[in-house]
């Protein structure tokens, strides 16, 4: 059985302040409920992309 990727995750931006990398805090399909609970500078929401839709980098 094949786990569904989230379409968006949060990251704390303030939570890795001793290691170079954002700690993730939630995930959803729901944006606006994220962006409802998550809003300010110390959140960043991204949008998750599977590798095979990525582009070349």
């Amino acid at each position: 059985m094949v786990k569904k990727l989230p379409k968006y995750i949060v990251f704390n931006k303030n939570a890795g302040y001793r290691s170079p990398y954002h700690k993730p805090v939630d995930v959803s399909d729901d944006v606006e409920m994220l962006r409802t609970y998550y809003s300010g500078d110390a959140y960043e929401i991204m949008r998750v992309v599977p590798l095979v839709e990525r582009e070349e980098w």
